[in-house]
């Protein structure tokens, strides 16, 4: 691993927020990322894989030395929940979403926390984690917005791994505010409008499918695997493009609609997750097509100019507002397409490379980035 770069190992498998920490250059804002890293699953199997990866292996040892001097920085932070997350449609200035985005950094405290315990079994990580999941889940009401609802994936998460470790009484509470979150999220994807073939739906489909896996309710399951595929056959188009592509000209937005599928992809068993990612519509559109579609934006062979033709007002409203990342023609960042290649390298080894390129390591690395280390761990190479 170069250690040159060490310290921006996690700095692109996350979800992307936009910042509190804001700073002016006049004529246009812009604001520093606040950023949730991608929350992983892993089942007591799993964890034993990585902990094994950590102990055995040099490249992973030293990604996970990072990992574990971030989360002993954070043990003694506290939660800071919501009740409602005030982000979805929004512009960044408004002061709702500013203190949303402050609360929201507990998520990415959550992630560095849960994988901390998943990789040492630490119970000091664990209990610090467990504080996070009682806090939110007592306090947040479910909406049926995916878009905000999605950023609550590590709280789902670290219940999962740490099930065990709550009470019979927590673990009651807990599952049935899961459960709630998941019919909402349903409900509300009967009547959207607009909506239903956009990375709305595939985040929709992430929230619901992870809870059903979690919580093993079958309904729930079925729900995201019947969806995959209706969103594949409907909002991918055969040459790669994505209806959030054309909608907001904007590939940062086709990858948006793109990561739900590669990790609830990685959720299921191998040979599924790899017929999941290749599998075609009888348009010819495939999730495989559409990651394809997206590399010579990420190598540098192409350069995409982004909201030149975007037809979402609120893109051209951020843009009136001097936002610099909502400006018409601004380059679509390569290094930002990371995260994507990090799960599409799950399925297509290739991407390994990729990622190692995006990142700044040498080509013959096995493990360029900690999500490739936990990828390792769930599906169990």
């Amino acid at each position: 691993m170069n250690r040159n770069t060490a310290s921006r190992l996690f700095a692109g498998f996350r979800l992307s927020l936009t910042a509190a920490v804001i700073v002016s250059l006049s004529p246009l804002h812009v604001y520093a990322d606040v950023e949730i890293r991608q929350a992983t699953f892993l089942n007591d199997t799993q964890r034993q894989r990585l902990a094994n990866l950590v102990a055995k292996d040099t490249e992973a040892r030293a990604l996970w030395k990072v990992l574990q001097t971030e989360a002993d920085a954070m043990l003694a932070a506290k939660p800071h929940p919501l009740t409602v997350i005030h982000y979805e449609g929004l512009l960044d200035t408004n002061p709702e979403r500013i203190t949303t985005r402050t609360a929201l950094t507990d998520m990415d405290r959550l992630v560095v926390l849960g994988q901390a315990w998943a990789a040492s079994g630490e119970t000091r990580y664990r209990d610090a984690a467990m504080a996070y999941v009682r806090a939110w889940s007592g306090a947040y009401v479910p909406t049926g917005n995916p878009i905000n609802e999605n950023k609550l994936e590590p709280v789902f998460v670290a219940y999962g791994m740490m099930r065990d470790a709550f009470s019979t009484d927590e673990r009651i509470r807990i599952q049935a505010w899961m459960r709630r979150i998941a019919e909402v999220e349903i409900e509300t994807g009967k009547n959207v409008k607009g909506t239903a073939q956009d990375n709305w739906h595939s985040k929709r489909l992430k929230i619901v499918g992870l809870i059903g896996r979690i919580l093993e309710k079958k309904a729930f399951t079925a729900y995201a695997a019947k969806g995959f595929k209706s969103y594949v056959e409907g909002s991918l188009l055969p040459d790669g493009r994505s209806q959030d592509l054309i909608k907001r000209d904007a590939m940062s937005y086709h990858q948006s609609g793109l990561k739900p599928l590669l990790v609830l992809a990685l959720y299921a068993a191998p040979e599924e997750g790899r017929a999941l990612y290749r599998w075609q519509a009888p348009s010819g559109a495939s999730l495989q097509n559409s990651v394809a579609y997206l590399l010579p934006y990420a190598d540098g062979t192409k350069i995409h100019a982004e909201w030149v033709n975007t037809r979402e007002p609120l893109d051209r409203q951020r843009a009136a507002a001097g936002i610099a990342y909502y400006q018409p023609g601004k380059p679509f960042d390569p290094k930002s397409a990371t995260e994507t290649f990090e799960f599409a390298s799950a399925f297509d080894p290739r991407f390994t490379g990729t990622v190692a390129k995006l990142r700044g390591e040498p080509a013959t690395s096995r493990f360029p980035s900690w999500q490739i280390v936990l990828n390792d761990a769930v599906r169990g190479r």
